[in-house]
C-alpha cells in the first residue's frame, strides 16, 4: 500500500488517562504485540484501540510491565512518580508518481507540458508511549506520535494481582478506615504468614474504633495461633484505652 504524504507529522497529537483505573492489566500476548507494533497498512487499526490496550496496563506493577513489554527506551524520576517511556518508530518508502503530460500543436511546433506528479518520498511512523509509575503500580499514561494505533484487542481473563499489591490495597484501606475492604484483599493473600499478619492489623483497628465484635470475627480467620493469641491480646489493650 502507497501511504499518502498528507499525515500530520509537524503536530502530534497527546492524549491523556486520569488516575481513574479502568481495567485490569492483561497479559494476553496478541494484546502485546498490538500494544507496540507499528500498524503501516493495516487500514483496520485505530487510536481507540491502542488507549483500550493501554487501559489494560492500569494497575499493574513496574515488574509486570516490564515482563511483557521489554525495558524501557527512557526512563525519568521526579518525586514519587517514576515515567517509564516506549518509543517505536519506522520509515515507509512512497514511490514517486509520473506527471501527466499534455502536448499542444501551435503551427508546426508542438509543446508539451507536464501536470502534477509528486517525487518520491519517505514516510515516518512514530509512537511514543509514556506510563506514569507510583507506589510500584502504573496509574497514568498518554501517548504522542502518528501511529499509535492498534488492532482491536482480544478479551482477555485479568491477571491475578500480587500478594505486593494485595498487601499495599489493604493497607491504604486500613489508614483509610475501610476495614471491610481491607478484609477482602487480606484473605486472597496466598502467602500465609503476611495474609495473618494483614488480618492482624485489622482486628487492632476494629478493636481501636471500639467495634469488639468485628475485631473478633477477623481473628477467628487467622490461621497462626501465636499471631491469633497476640492480636487477641493486643485487641483488650486497645479497647480497654479507648473506654
Amino acid at each position: 500500500m502507497i501511504f499518502q504524504t498528507t499525515l500530520q507529522r509537524d503536530k502530534p497529537v497527546m492524549m491523556k488517562l486520569g488516575s481513574t483505573t479502568l481495567t485490569r492489566f492483561a497479559q494476553k500476548t496478541s494484546v502485546i504485540i498490538g500494544l507496540f507494533s507499528l500498524a503501516g497498512c493495516n487500514t483496520t487499526a485505530t487510536t481507540q484501540n491502542y488507549e483500550a490496550i493501554l487501559a489494560t496496563y492500569v494497575g499493574a506493577s513496574e515488574s509486570q510491565l516490564i515482563e511483557a513489554l521489554g525495558p524501557p527506551d527512557q526512563v525519568y524520576i521526579s518525586g514519587s512518580s517514576k515515567y517509564l517511556t516506549y518509543i517505536r518508530s519506522s520509515d515507509t518508502y512512497v514511490p514517486g508518481t509520473s506527471p501527466t503530460y499534455q502536448t499542444q500543436i501551435i503551427g508546426n511546433t508542438a509543446y508539451t507540458t507536464g501536470y502534477g506528479g509528486l517525487p518520491a518520498a519517505i514516510v515516518n511512523h512514530n509512537c511514543k508511549t509514556t506510563f506514569t509509575i507510583r507506589n510500584s503500580s502504573i496509574v497514568d499514561w498518554r501517548w504522542e506520535g502518528n501511529n499509535c494505533i492498534a488492532e482491536k484487542p482480544e478479551a482477555a481473563e485479568p491477571m491475578e494481582e500480587t500478594d505486593q499489591q494485595l498487601v499495599e490495597k489493604a493497607r491504604t484501606a486500613i489508614n483509610n478506615l475501610q476495614l471491610n475492604k481491607a478484609f477482602a484483599f487480606a484473605v486472597n493473600i496466598r502467602d500465609s504468614n503476611t495474609r495473618d499478619w494483614i488480618l492482624s492489623a485489622i482486628a487492632e483497628t476494629h478493636a481501636t474504633e471500639g467495634n469488639m465484635g468485628k475485631a473478633n470475627q477477623v481473628v477467628s480467620n487467622i490461621r497462626d495461633s501465636s499471631i491469633r493469641e497476640h492480636t487477641a491480646e493486643t485487641m483488650l489493650i486497645l479497647n480497654r484505652s479507648i473506654r
